[in-house]
């Protein structure tokens, strides 16, 4: 056979995969039940074990990293899982606690599984992602491919364009860590009904979390709820419970009537409506999510007419805007929150304590840092607010030059703007608008979506 001809184990996975989902779209009531084998096999494991090498992720409990299982030889790690699944002696291990700071200052926990652990869950997802990509609705966005955080904030211009003005903002508390292992097998089993696969997933669910501050070795203490961040199946999972919210929103009689319109990015999500629906939509939605076993953040959570006031939704303020033409248009710019937490990882970069570094690692980190945020924000009503950013990162720098030179003054006529960027490479910070002439629609102005990579939104 000629070489071009091969299929490699990518190529295998993708055709199977691409089975799978037109035979899920086809019929929507279709219930899998051969599966299992995919997940031991040779080419479905060597795919999952590529995914998971790419993200260089942390060690879980057991403390064998990604380095030390290629050191040991690939082949056989991926050989010995194999055996282990097709005879049903695969046992997850602990999951490791960890927790990172949030912008408001509170913690994000996450959940580190072992690296073998990883790889199944990543085999795993490979088989359930194209059937259950056919069933979630078409207004959730995050964790899916060919969907980003840009086209959820399309969606909810184009809603505030169509008259949805009264928008509940909502947030649910805790989200990941309250799904009901129970409610969620059952959801699964709806589409997949191989006992293989049902076992593994519960496996994971009921996975003992090993908190930081217990003594190694600690055998950890499980919990009747929650799929912990940081999985790698746990996205698909928190997906599938989440779209129970808009179905069952669209099965009662009461929230039918209120119609609305549903956005949403993992636990953050929207219902926008008619201009008076918003409070009596509210109410509803707290029915909604006590009959799941779910909870919204008090805090977060509430109810905006976009029309006199902004809601902030994925890092950015939204509102609806009559501009000097006259006509209406959604305006969405990044929230000041987003902007300062941008100027605080700046600081923390360009600190007057850390002058003994050499420059092209700090302009490295700091054109890393600038460059991710930029490339997410750099959406609709953006040109203040990067001006802004580019501004004060050109400061920050030229002042750090300056005491680690042991010089006073703000240094820009030792170090001009030409020279921060011709000379030291710092990357520049895109502040061209993102307007074209109005549209025929009333809008100022149709907003393009960022360049470059989405990064995670901001909360």
């Amino acid at each position: 056979m000629p070489q071009g001809k091969l299929r490699t184990p990518e190529v295998k996975v993708r055709e199977f995969q691409e089975k799978l989902h037109q035979s899920a779209k086809a019929n929507k009531r279709r219930r899998f039940h051969q599966l299992y084998d995919k997940v031991w096999a040779p080419w479905f494991l060597a795919v999952a074990w590529q995914r998971v090498r790419a993200k260089k992720g942390a060690p879980g409990p057991d403390g064998i990293t990604i380095g030390q299982i290629e050191a040991d030889g690939i082949d056989e790690f991926l050989r010995k899982l194999s055996q282990e699944l097709r005879e049903r002696t695969y046992r997850t291990g602990p999951t490791r606690r960890k927790y990172i700071p949030k912008p408001n200052g509170k913690l994000r926990p996450l959940g580190i599984p072992n690296v073998r652990d990883r790889v199944v869950q990543a085999a795993v997802l490979l088989v359930l992602e194209p059937i259950f990509e056919a069933d979630l609705p078409d207004t959730a966005y995050g964790f899916r491919p060919g969907r980003d955080a840009h086209q959820a904030l399309d969606a909810v211009g184009q809603h505030l364009l169509a008259g949805f003005t009264d928008v509940v903002d909502a947030d649910l508390a805790a989200y990941f860590d309250t799904i009901p292992h129970g409610n969620l097998l059952k959801l699964v089993a709806e589409r997949v009904v191989d006992r293989g696969i049902l076992a593994l997933i519960k496996q994971w669910l009921e996975s003992p979390i090993v908190e930081p501050d217990v003594p190694p070795g600690s055998p950890g203490k499980s919990s009747p709820k929650g799929t912990p961040q940081g999985g790698v199946i746990s996205p698909l999972l928190a997906n599938i419970y989440h779209s129970c919210i808009p179905r069952i929103w669209n099965q009662w009689e009461k929230t039918k009537r209120l119609g609305g319109k549903f956005v949403s990015y993992a636990d953050d999500f929207v219902i926008m409506l008619r201009p008076g629906q918003g409070r009596a939509a509210m109410y509803q939605l707290r029915h909604v999510c006590q009959r799941l076993a779910l909870e919204l953040s008090e805090e977060k959570t509430r109810v905006v007419d976009s029309r006199s006031e902004s809601f902030k939704f994925l890092g950015f303020d939204i509102r609806k805007k009559r501009y000097p033409s006259g006509k209406q248009g959604p305006c969405v710019s990044p929230s000041a929150k987003a902007e300062q937490h941008l100027r605080d990882s700046v600081r923390k970069i360009l600190n007057r304590r850390m002058c003994w570094r050499l420059v092209p690692e700090v302009v490295g980190e700091t054109n890393a840092t600038v460059r991710g945020w930029t490339q997410y924000f750099h959406y609709g009503q953006c040109y203040d607010t990067m001006r802004r950013v580019k501004f004060f990162t050109e400061q920050r720098l030229r002042k750090w030059l300056m005491r680690r030179r042991q010089k006073r003054g703000q240094g820009y006529t030792q170090y001009p703007t030409t020279h921060l960027y011709n000379a030291l490479g710092l990357y520049r910070v895109p502040t061209h608008r993102l307007y074209a002439t109005p549209h025929a629609s009333g809008q100022e102005g149709t907003p393009r979506a960022g360049c470059g990579k989405t990064a995670r939104p901001v909360r």
